[in-house]
């Protein structure tokens, strides 16, 4: 692993009423590499995106950015330094 690359294991983002906009996402991109996410409308691809700029909470996920670790565990608090501890 280096110090520069994106890691996203088990992205999931879930909305109240059984609505699911991502589903266990896994990737990775390597540093120096260019990555693009392609897909049919409602995939979930802007929502993935948002989580990882930091615009929307995922509601479980273990990622690495740029040697930057955050994650996530339903009712707990995470790595998640721009919001508050909701429980």
């Amino acid at each position: 692993m280096h110090d520069r690359e994106i890691v996203v294991e088990n992205l999931v983002k879930a909305y109240p009423g059984k609505v699911t906009a991502v589903d266990g996402v896994n990737f990775r991109v390597d540093e120096g590499k260019i990555f693009g996410f392609l897909g049919p409308n409602g995939a979930g691809k802007s929502t993935t995106i948002k989580i990882l700029t930091t615009l929307a909470l995922p509601t479980w996920a273990t990622s690495r950015w740029a040697a930057m670790m955050w994650s996530t565990r339903p009712a707990r608090c995470g790595g998640w330094p721009e919001w508050p501890c909701r429980m």
